[in-house]
């Protein structure tokens, strides 16, 4: 019975995606719920919501910035970043300054690189 499995960078990144998704599940609830509320005219309640959905969002991405720099020296940290940051150049020039050598010569180095150098020619 042979066994096949992915390696770590398989485990980190399923253990990402594991916690991202309990985000993204909390995140669809609070939607439901700040929608429910604008509709039946509770606007305050819908404000209120719509902070703790703030709150959340910022949960996650720190959630994924502490990530990456816990897993900064394995191929996974790049690839999260890529996908998960690409509409925060700042974050991403962040982790990208804190990987070593050997991943930012990556692929996925390789390309938060490509990233940083088309904001620095605008």
């Amino acid at each position: 019975n042979p066994q096949i499995g992915g390696g770590i960078n398989q485990e980190k990144l399923a253990e990402f995606n594991q916690m991202i998704r309990k985000f993204n599940d909390k995140e669809l609830d609070l939607f439901k719920q700040k929608f429910d509320a604008s509709k039946n005219g509770f606007y305050q309640e819908a404000d209120s919501i719509g902070k703790k959905m703030d709150r959340l969002k910022r949960k996650k991405i720190l959630y994924t910035l502490n990530f990456i720099f816990m897993n900064k020296d394995k191929a996974v940290a790049p690839y999260i970043a890529l996908n998960e940051l690409q509409n925060s150049k700042k974050l991403i020039d962040t982790v990208y300054k804190t990987l070593p050598e050997s991943n930012k010569s990556s692929l996925y180095g390789k390309q938060l690189k490509q990233i940083l150098d088309q904001q620095n020619t605008k």
